[in-house]
């Protein structure tokens, strides 16, 4: 059956797009049907939260060139048409496909809005018109496109994994401080997981690197609001980051980046005595001992930010404006020979930061040359692996304090 005979079986869609919509069912079995995507003509069913949707089972499989994905072992029965049997998952209401719990019913509707999509989808059509909407591009969309890019992702379906990339990338780098502040743990792991589990390349550093810039920004704004305790929503996200130790093993740029965020809070901080354990507390104590000081610790990796290497392979054109732009972007660095306790470790925090500010006094200036391209990008390597390093410093001192 065509994708057009399918949607042919779908009650009217709604005029209008709606981020916050949700689709309800009039029956009151404990699985109930989705009265948007449960056509009784599809080949397989589908539960997601407490209810079932059911479709032609082609319409999700993975792209020609995708030989292995997440979710390969639920799907090749019915992508196959059910050959080993029909007492087998998927072939009925009481014998779904059973998605993974993390997986709710409104986030596989709204990946099925794309999956279906086409000209005569005024759903899909009004997702497309949000996208053109500035106003409109939030973090409720980037929510919305992480989890549509991840479920793509799972099932191995790289062009709408790859569409909901480009989207997210463009809403990222179209962002400029002060950024929204309304970002929550949940909604950062979600974007990791997305970015580990893709298979698509061209997108994913640059977002967790956009991604990283923002928290450290608005990390940032909570120093200058107060000093001393820094507090706040961002900071809350950062306590839940640094407890979800998945991204100790998954992502360790990340997990360095949050541990210097807890580090630079200091002992007074609430984070500090009431969201964290007596061990955990006796290895930050031990960090904010070793990292008041950065002058003498060269497995942090830190050093090219006074030797200046990023900056000296420049041509003679861009030579001088360049060194001119690191002495204002990075002049803060200073503090990594500070004895000052926290100066350091909060100047690591604002690397990226850093960075943004020199891309911001560079962006203005055509150079014919390829040196800023070439500098920004051994910058973006270089505070990668700040924080791997920190990362690593984590992981000794739990082993020997």
């Amino acid at each position: 059956m065509s994708e057009l005979e399918n949607m042919g079986n779908n009650p009217p869609p709604s005029p209008s797009f709606s981020l916050s919509r949700s689709t309800t069912s009039s029956t009151t079995t404990t699985h109930t049907r989705d009265l948007k995507y449960y056509y009784r003509d599809g080949s397989a069913v589908f539960l997601a939260g407490n209810k079932l949707f059911k479709f032609q089972a082609s319409l999700l499989a993975a792209d020609p060139d995708v030989k292995d994905y997440e979710f390969k072992h639920m799907m090749q029965n019915a992508i196959d048409g059910f050959e080993a049997g029909m007492d087998i998952p998927g072939t009925s209401d009481a014998c779904p496909i059973v998605l993974p719990p993390d997986v709710t019913a409104n986030c596989f509707r709204r990946f099925l809005i794309a999956v279906f999509g086409g000209v005569g989808n005024s759903t899909f059509l009004g997702l497309l018109e949000s996208l053109r909407t500035p106003s409109s591009q939030g973090l409720v969309m980037l929510s919305y496109l992480t989890g549509i890019g991840y479920l793509a992702s799972r099932f191995g379906t790289t062009r709408i994994d790859a569409w909901s990339q480009r989207h997210i990338h463009d809403i990222l780098t179209s962002w400029l401080p002060p950024y929204p502040g309304s970002w929550d743990a949940e909604f950062v792991l979600q974007l990791i997981q997305h970015m580990e589990s893709t298979k698509i390349t061209g997108y994913s550093d640059n977002i967790l690197f956009r991604m990283r810039l923002i928290l450290s920004s608005l990390v940032m704004d909570a120093y200058d609001l107060n000093k001393d305790v820094p507090q706040g929503r961002i900071i809350d996200v950062c306590a839940a980051l640094y407890n979800r130790r998945d991204l100790l093993i998954n992502s360790p740029g990340l997990f360095g980046f949050i541990f210097a965020v807890i580090v630079s809070l200091g002992h007074r901080s609430p984070i500090w005595t009431n969201s964290l354990t007596r061990e955990d507390r006796r290895v930050l104590y031990a960090a904010n001992t070793i990292l008041t000081y950065l002058g003498d610790q060269a497995d942090l990796g830190v050093d090219w930010l006074s030797n200046r290497s990023v900056v000296k392979s420049t041509c003679s054109q861009c030579s001088n404006l360049v060194n001119s732009w690191w002495d204002k972007a990075f002049l803060e660095c200073a503090n990594f020979q500070s004895r000052v306790l926290l100066e350091a470790i909060r100047c690591v925090v604002a690397l990226p930061s850093y960075h943004l500010h020199f891309r911001v006094l560079s962006g203005g200036k055509p150079l014919s040359c390829q040196c800023l391209n070439n500098i920004n990008a051994d910058i973006d390597r270089h505070i990668e692996n700040v924080y791997c390093h920190l990362t690593e410093k984590y992981k000794f001192l739990v082993d020997t304090v």
